[in-house]
């Protein structure tokens, strides 16, 4: 109840307060369809995680985290039905609330990734009831707002056609004198990881996020070619159990497609690589890599492969995945590429499970051609708890229709995933991000920071001090730095490196990198009542940080003659 958690809020003697606050938290979402009140609780939780415990106890620690991520989706949740309900929005609006960066419905989605990302990483979670609701109420919110955007659709009887829906994708950058542009292709990047990757690449770029709506359906297949330069439109071939497609005479079958169709149309200006190709080469080969490209077009599919192979975890290794995206514009930016854009083809709805009223247990039409858990391509579609279009509705060249489930309903098809979906029509699918990247010239080149580690006072004439780099975002990954270490009073040098790690030192030049050098030195004279410790650029002079004062106390007067 509240007030045995008022009793002991604030208790910090023993961990056992924090333990026995969880179960009282617990207890607050057993057994009720009535929510407690979350705004106390959420205020409950952050006090909590600046008490001892929560600081030096890593499990009491991750639990404080989980139950206000948790608590938060849940008001988040309350607040997305409150709104659907007290407004009749369009499809234009509805999109606009989903996508809008500062307020949007997508950190709805961040959320719930963010909890399962604590949650996963934990042993056990004790809130067991708390994890219950967390997971009723985003199933429940998912269902309004996409059950909401499908009503909409219904009642326009018209999808946007393919233009339309690329109107917010900046094909112009392949047109602009920008110079060397790099546009990542990355397969299910939906919209809520692209703020998320955004904000990760905040230092060292200028940037910009807008967002872009998937072609139907949301699959690669369709969503993939759309984002080539020159395809105004897609011809879809009925194939057994599936389709290809082609645009004039090429094809796009494969994702090898894709690259040859690139390479014919800018020949030697482009150069066309999967991920592992920027982020898992050395430096010097992506240099000559990318040296003399206007263009350089990278390929990845690692959500959904995470999504479709590992779909019970996949969720915890997209952060991880963002990390790369990160890692290559660092180095592409490094190597000279002067604007960096990321797009998707589509993103994707994630569940822990799809309840059996969700499950569409009959097909559409007698004649399938593709049957998935989020669409169906045929003839002869009937009526039912999905959305039909024909191919023109959705800007594509065949005669056969499409249904989509309504909401995040899936048709019951044997195979596939059971958790990951794409292919339909909802916000987590359609909208897809657009992030342009130009690096800042003053940390395109910037050097790696200097750090120190010395005494503040010595009381015998040997004495260590610890140099490193700090990497920054554009310091070249393998960075050594040439330096003088010395100390000086009264503008006379008093020290002399005797040792640097296990190298004996001649003179006082060293060599720093990011791995930690620890210096040996000696006083000359011990009579000083202190000297300031300089380290500096051999070849110019200047200081890479500013001097270090160390006081000299000793017993002793003229410990060590000056040499």
């Amino acid at each position: 109840s509240y007030g045995d958690i008022n009793a002991v809020k604030d208790g910090e003697t023993f961990a056992l307060v924090d333990k026995y606050i969880f179960l009282q938290i617990d207890g607050l979402f057993a057994g009720t369809s009535k929510l407690p009140d979350l705004l106390s609780l959420l205020d409950l939780c952050t006090i909590r995680q600046e008490g001892f415990w929560a600081r030096h106890d890593e499990p009491i620690g991750s639990t404080w985290e989980a139950a206000k991520t948790g608590i938060q989706l849940l008001k988040s949740a309350q607040e997305i039905q409150t709104e659907l309900q007290a407004a009749s929005l369009t499809f234009q609006e509805q999109i606009e609330r989903y996508a809008n960066f500062e307020t949007g419905w997508y950190r709805f989605d961040q959320s719930y990734r963010r909890w399962c990302e604590i949650r996963d990483s934990m042993d056990e979670l004790p809130l067991e009831n708390l994890e219950s609701a967390v997971e009723k109420a985003y199933s429940n919110a998912l269902y309004t707002m996409n059950w909401k955007l499908s009503e909409t659709l219904q009642e326009r009887k018209k999808l946007p056609v393919s233009q339309e829906w690329q109107n917010c994708y900046p094909i112009q950058v392949l047109s602009n004198d920008e110079g060397p542009t790099a546009i990542f292709f990355v397969d299910a990047l939906r919209y809520e990881l692209g703020v998320d990757l955004f904000s990760r690449c905040a230092e060292g770029f200028s940037q910009r996020i807008e967002f872009r709506l998937a072609p139907l359906p949301s699959i690669t297949e369709v969503g993939m070619p759309y984002l080539l330069p020159g395809i105004p439109t897609l011809t879809l071939h009925p194939e057994k159990n599936s389709f290809y497609l082609t645009c004039g005479e090429a094809s796009f079958n494969v994702q090898n497609d894709r690259r040859k169709y690139l390479v014919a149309r800018y020949g030697d200006e482009c150069v066309v690589s999967d991920l592992s190709g920027i982020v898992g080469i050395q430096m010097k080969s992506l240099k000559r890599k990318v040296q003399g490209k206007r263009w350089i077009f990278v390929m990845s599919r690692d959500i959904d492969s995470l999504g479709e192979e590992m779909e019970e975890i996949a969720i915890n290794r997209f952060s991880p995945f963002l990390n790369d995206l990160k890692k290559a514009a660092s180095r592409l930016a490094k190597c000279g590429v002067r604007q960096i854009v990321f797009t998707s083809d589509h993103g994707f709805l994630y569940l822990q499970e799809l309840s059996d009223d969700l499950k569409i247990q009959a097909l559409p039409g007698k004649e399938t051609i593709l049957a998935r858990r989020r669409l169906w391509a045929g003839k002869g579609a009937t009526e039912g708890n999905y959305l039909r279009f024909s191919g023109k509705d959705l800007g594509l060249d065949c005669d056969f229709m499409f249904a989509f489930p309504k909401g995040i309903a899936a048709f019951k098809t044997q195979g596939g995933a059971t958790r990951y979906f794409h292919g339909g029509i909802s916000f987590q699918e359609l909208v897809v991000p657009v992030i342009v990247l130009q690096p800042t010239e003053t940390l395109q080149r910037a050097p790696a920071k200097v750090l120190l580690q010395a005494p503040e006072v010595i009381h015998i004439p040997y004495f260590q001090v610890t140099l490193s780099l700090e990497r920054t975002l554009f310091a070249d990954e393998k960075q050594v730095q040439r330096a003088r270490c010395y100390g000086e009073s009264e503008g006379n040098q008093v020290t002399r490196i005797q040792q640097a790690g296990d190298e004996t030192v001649v003179g006082d030049k060293i060599e720093i990198s990011d791995k930690e050098t620890t210096l040996l030195m000696q006083l000359d004279n011990m009579s000083i009542k202190s000297f300031r410790l300089h380290v500096e650029n051999p070849l110019t002079g200047e200081n890479f940080i500013e001097p270090r004062e160390i006081r000299v106390e000793s017993q002793y007067d003229d410990f060590f003659e000056t040499k």
